[in-house]
C-alpha cells in the first residue's frame, strides 16, 4: 500500500476506498481540515495522523463544522456530482448527534466527500457520493468492518456508527 492510501471495505460498494487529503486555505496559509498544519497521514502504525481531540458537545460546534464543509466547498470544483455530495454532506451533518468526536474533513475533488475520525486505537470513516446513501466502515481488531446499516440515508446516523464513536479511543 502507497503513503497516505487508506484501503477500507465499505457496506456501500464493497469497494476500495482511496482517500487523499485537500488543505483549505485560512489566512495564507494551509489548513487540512481536522484542524493540523501538516497534511494527515492515515496509514497504520504512522506518527503523522490527524487525531481525534474534542468532541461535538454543544450546538456551535455543529455550526464550525457546518463551516468548514462550507470551506471544502468552496475550493472544490462546481459540477453537478459534487454539488450533490455537498448536499449530502451538509445534511449528514444535520443528522450528528451532540457527544461524538468531531471529525476530520476532505474531499477526493472528483466524487466524495469524506468524514473520518482517527484515534490512538479506533478509526471510522463515512464516504458521502452524491446518491443520498452514506458508505462507512469502522477498524474493529486491526481492521476495517463495513457498517452493519447496508442503505443508511445521508440524512440519518447509523446506530452502530453512533456507539462506536461513544466509546472512540
Amino acid at each position: 500500500m502507497n503513503v497516505g492510501d487508506l484501503t477500507a471495505v465499505t457496506s456501500r460498494s464493497q469497494a476500495l476506498v482511496k482517500a487523499r487529503a485537500v488543505p483549505i486555505e485560512t489566512s495564507g496559509s494551509a489548513e487540512w481540515l481536522g484542524g493540523s498544519r501538516d497534511p494527515p497521514s492515515i496509514m497504520a502504525g504512522s506518527t503523522n495522523r490527524a487525531t481525534v481531540v474534542s468532541r461535538i458537545g454543544k450546538v456551535q460546534d455543529v455550526h464550525a463544522l457546518l463551516d468548514r464543509l462550507s470551506c471544502l466547498r468552496g475550493t472544490s470544483p462546481t459540477d453537478p456530482m459534487m454539488a450533490r455530495c455537498f448536499a449530502d454532506a451538509f445534511e449528514f451533518v444535520g443528522a450528528m448527534p451532540l457527544g461524538i468526536p468531531r471529525p476530520a474533513l476532505w474531499t477526493d475533488r472528483e466524487c466524495e466527500v469524506v468524514f473520518e475520525w482517527i484515534g490512538q486505537r479506533d478509526h471510522a470513516i463515512v464516504s458521502l457520493e452524491g446518491d443520498g446513501i452514506l458508505g462507512y466502515a469502522m477498524r474493529i481488531n486491526g481492521q476495517f468492518v463495513p457498517g452493519s446499516c447496508r442503505a443508511a440515508q445521508a440524512s440519518s446516523f447509523p446506530e452502530d456508527l453512533l456507539k462506536y464513536l461513544h466509546s472512540f479511543k
